[in-house]
């Protein structure tokens, strides 16, 4: 939900869904496995074990368990990436749908 001080223009959507991500700028593509927390219609909010660079920019693709539902496939760059505790959580805007 939405709070009263948050001035994102969509609402963001709260899940736990595994994921992969995929660091595209790299020479070789890294991939690593990750929690996607959050997921609005321009962005999303993923939690892994290790920082990704602010303006890296990386594919994150979320496999559905569910026949009705698609899998997800989007094209981001990181806007931030922020540590907590043992882990960090980078949010990352969806310049692309695939």
């Amino acid at each position: 939900m939405r709070g009263h001080n948050d001035q994102r223009a969509f609402y963001r959507m709260m899940v736990s869904a595994e994921c992969i991500l995929t660091v595209l700028d790299a020479e070789t593509p890294q991939k690593f496995n990750a929690i996607c927390r959050d997921l609005s219609a321009t962005g999303m909010a993923v939690e892994l074990e290790n920082p990704i660079d602010q303006g890296t920019v990386v594919q994150v693709n979320i496999t559905s368990t569910n026949a009705n539902i698609p899998s997800l496939n989007a094209k981001g760059k990181v806007l931030r990436s922020t540590q907590e505790g043992e882990s960090w959580t980078v949010g990352i805007e969806i310049v692309e749908m695939n």
